[in-house]
C-alpha cells in the first residue's frame, strides 16, 4: 500500500490491514509481535529490561493540578483536557497524545468514548488508523477484540500494543455527536531510549497463531500456566496454625529456583455465626493471618492474607492473570517468585481462632542470574475523609519494576469515595509522569460502578451497598504496562471523597527489585480491626 495515501478505515478494515500488514518491513528489535508476547509474559518482570523504557501516562487530568504548593493540586475537572487542538481539512481534532518516539502504547482507557480516533505515525499528516473510539477501546476492532479490549464495570479498556518508530499523535474529533469537551481518557505508553529499533504497528504483520495463544492465556490464565509447566507440584502439605502461632513452607536447598504459582487454603477448626464480631468469620480470619515471604533469608513481603490475594474480606471467586480465588477457597498467586538459595512462605495467625493451612507451589526453571525479588507491602489509613490529601501507596528507593496495586476501602457514606487521582513520580521527577483521572479509572472501571467484575489485569472483587456504602476491594496489575525505575518510584493516591465521613483505605503495593532494598514495614495489628458498616 502506498504510505502517502490516506487510509480512512472502518473497524473491519482496520482488522484486515493490521492482520495482513501494510508493508514488508524488515525485522525490528521491537514490533507488535514481540510486544504481544509480553502481554501475559511475567518472566520479564523480575529482571532488568533488555530494552529500557519509561512508562508515561497521557490523560485528561485537570491541568490546574500543576503544583503541590497550590490549592489546585486536587482540582477535579478531569475531563475534556488535551495537549492541543489542530484543524485538518476543516475538521477540529483534539490531541490526546503527542509522543516523541520510539515508543509503544500499551493501554488505553475511557469512561465515555465517542467520536473518531485517528493515529498519525512517525510524522505523517495522514492517519494510518481511523476508527470509532468506542469500538476501538471496547474490543470491537479486530485484532484488538476480547480479551485485549473489553468493557468492565462501565470502563472501556484496551490492552494491545501499538508501537511506533519515531512519533505518534492520537486525536479525537466531534463526529457522531461526540463532545470532546466531556471526554475522560487515559493512554499509557512506553518511551524507549533514543536509537531503539521499533517497527510501527501499521508496518507489521501480526502472527495470528501467537495472538490466539496469548488471547487464550488471558481468558484462562491458570490453565495456561498448568499447560506450560510440566514439573509436578513441588509441595502440597498442611500446617497447623494454632492461634498465636505461625506455619512455614520452605522451598529450595541452596540452589536457584522459581515459583511460578503459590496457593494457600485455610480451614477453620471452629465455625461461628459469621457475624462481624465473630473471630472465626472469614473477614476476620483473612485480615489477621499475615503472609510474609523471605527471599534468600531476607523478608521481602508482609501483607494480610486476604489483601495479598485481592479478595479483601471474603473468598468470592475471581480470576485474573496474576491472582485467583477458586470456588473451593484456594487463593492463588501467579506473580513469579525467583530465588537464588531458598524461599520461606510464613503464615502468622493473629486471628484468635485455630486454623489449618495447606500450601501448593508450582515451580519452573530460573534462567537468569541475580533476579529481582518479589516485594509486597501493606499500608493502612483509618480516619476522616477530609481534608483532601495524597496517600502513599509506595515510596521506593533504588531500582526495580512496579507491577501492581490493591486497595480495600471501607466507606461510611453513600457518597462516592474514589475521585482521587494516581500520581506516579519516577526517578526523582518533580512532576508525576503518570497523573490519572480518578481511583476507579486507575482500576479500569468507571462512574463509581458498584459492579463486581474480573478482567485479565484488574478486578473489583468486593462491592458494598447500597450505593457507595460499605467495603470495596479493587486490584490492578501492570504486566505490559509495568513501570521500571532506576533510582526510585513514588506512587501516591489522592484521598478525595464527596463527603466528610470516617473512612479506611488500606493498600498493597507489589514490585520487583533487589531483595535487600525497601523492606516491608511492620503491620499495626490494631489497625486491622474491621467494623460492620451500616
Amino acid at each position: 500500500m502506498d504510505r502517502s495515501r490516506r487510509t480512512n478505515l472502518c473497524p473491519k478494515v482496520v482488522g484486515a490491514v493490521l492482520a495482513a500488514g501494510l508493508s514488508g518491513a524488515g525485522h525490528a528489535q521491537i514490533d507488535v509481535n514481540s510486544l504481544i508476547q509480553e502481554v501475559s509474559d511475567m518472566s520479564r518482570l523480575y529482571s532488568r529490561a533488555s530494552e529500557p523504557y519509561k512508562m508515561i501516562e497521557a490523560s485528561s487530568f485537570d491541568r490546574r493540578s500543576i503544583s503541590q504548593d497550590r490549592d489546585t493540586w486536587f482540582a477535579n475537572d478531569d475531563f475534556g483536557n488535551y495537549v492541543y487542538t489542530i484543524d485538518r481539512n476543516g475538521r477540529r481534532e483534539y490531541v490526546m497524545l503527542d509522543a516523541k518516539g520510539p515508543g509503544s502504547i500499551v493501554r488505553m482507557w475511557s469512561a465515555n468514548p465517542a467520536g473518531t480516533v485517528r493515529f498519525y505515525f512517525d510524522g505523517s499528516s495522514l492517519p494510518k488508523i481511523t476508527a470509532s473510539f468506542d469500538d476501538f477501546v471496547s474490543g470491537k476492532v479486530k485484532p484488538m477484540g476480547a480479551p485485549f479490549g473489553y468493557v468492565a464495570g462501565k470502563g472501556h479498556n484496551l490492552y494491545f500494543p501499538i508501537p511506533f518508530a519515531k512519533s505518534l499523535i492520537v486525536t479525537i474529533d466531534a463526529s457522531k455527536g461526540a463532545k470532546p469537551q466531556n471526554l475522560y481518557y487515559q493512554i499509557n505508553w512506553r518511551k524507549y531510549r533514543s536509537g531503539t529499533e521499533v517497527t510501527s504497528l501499521p508496518d507489521s504483520s501480526i502472527d495470528q497463531k501467537q495472538l490466539s495463544l496469548v488471547g487464550d492465556s488471558l481468558k484462562k490464565p491458570r490453565k495456561a500456566l498448568l499447560d506450560e509447566v510440566s514439573r509436578p507440584i513441588a509441595e502440597t502439605r498442611g500446617v497447623s496454625l494454632m492461634r498465636g502461632s505461625n506455619g512455614r513452607f520452605i522451598l529450595g536447598s541452596g540452589s536457584p529456583g522459581l515459583v511460578k504459582e503459590f496457593s494457600f487454603k485455610l480451614d477453620r477448626k471452629s465455625v461461628g455465626d459469621e457475624s462481624w464480631s465473630d473471630p472465626a468469620a472469614w473477614q476476620h480470619v483473612l485480615r489477621n493471618v499475615i503472609l510474609s515471604i523471605e527471599t534468600d533469608g531476607t523478608e521481602t513481603a508482609k501483607v494480610p492474607l486476604g489483601d495479598f490475594f485481592g479478595g479483601g474480606l471474603n473468598l468470592s471467586p475471581f480470576e485474573t492473570v496474576t491472582q485467583s480465588i477458586d470456588k473451593d477457597g484456594w487463593m492463588r498467586c501467579r506473580l513469579p517468585v525467583p530465588y537464588e538459595k531458598g524461599l520461606v512462605f510464613r503464615l502468622n495467625n493473629y486471628s484468635g481462632v485455630d486454623l489449618t493451612a495447606t500450601g501448593q507451589f508450582k515451580q519452573g526453571d530460573l534462567t537468569i542470574s541475580k533476579p529481582y525479588a518479589l516485594h509486597a507491602q501493606f499500608l493502612s489509613e483509618v480516619g476522616s475523609s477530609q481534608p483532601k490529601r495524597d496517600l502513599s501507596i509506595a515510596k521506593l528507593t533504588g531500582e526495580g519494576n512496579y507491577v501492581g496495586t490493591s486497595i480495600l476501602c471501607g466507606n461510611n457514606s453513600r457518597a462516592w469515595w474514589g475521585e482521587g487521582d494516581e500520581k506516579i513520580f519516577v526517578d526523582g521527577e518533580s512532576a508525576p509522569s503518570s497523573f490519572g483521572t480518578g481511583t476507579e479509572d486507575y482500576f479500569g472501571y468507571a462512574w463509581s460502578s458498584p459492579e463486581a467484575f474480573t478482567a485479565p489485569y484488574h478486578a473489583q472483587t468486593r462491592v458494598g451497598g447500597p450505593e457507595n456504602l460499605g467495603y470495596f476491594a479493587n486490584n490492578r496489575f501492570h504486566i505490559l504496562d509495568s513501570m521500571p525505575f532506576t533510582s526510585g518510584l513514588e506512587f501516591r493516591l489522592e484521598m478525595w471523597h464527596w463527603a466528610e465521613t470516617p473512612i479506611r483505605l488500606d493498600r498493597v503495593a507489589f514490585w520487583y527489585g533487589p531483595k535487600d532494598q525497601n523492606p516491608p514495614p511492620a503491620i499495626d495489628l490494631k489497625k486491622l480491626a474491621l467494623k460492620e458498616i451500616k
